[in-house]
């Protein structure tokens, strides 16, 4: 099983709160059975709880088919790491949203239609 990690970093872009996935605005490439894992670069602040709401640490804007092979994803103690199973079991592209609360404020990833963006349409890709 391969593992991948990626840092996540808070910032302010275009008046809103967003987080940042460091994957190099390509998706997490998965051909095999992979960990992935996502650290929250914040002294002040954590995921949110996994509770399949909105606003949930993780979740899926429209959730992958059954035969995706996606573990249920898991928030580490202290909230600051995310982590999800991915036993590439359909190939495929899968956008997921992380939320996080950082001194009061809530931050997330963006889930949008613009065509490129480090902070837009995070993904995971099984092939």
């Amino acid at each position: 099983m391969t593992v991948k990690v990626y840092k996540v970093e808070p910032k302010t872009e275009n008046n809103q709160n967003v987080l940042d996935v460091k994957d190099g605005g390509k998706p997490i490439d998965a051909t095999q059975s992979t960990t992935i894992v996502w650290y929250l670069d914040s002294d002040s602040g954590t995921f949110n709880a996994i509770d399949g709401s909105a606003t949930s640490g993780f979740r899926w804007p429209t959730p992958p088919g059954s035969t995706a092979g996606f573990g249920t994803p898991t928030l580490a103690p202290g909230g600051q790491v995310l982590t999800i199973v991915d036993a590439a079991g359909a190939d495929g592209t899968y956008t997921y949203q992380l939320n996080a609360t950082i001194n009061g404020t809530p931050y997330s990833t963006q889930i949008s239609s613009s065509p490129a963006g480090t902070i837009d349409n995070p993904m995971i890709k099984n092939n």
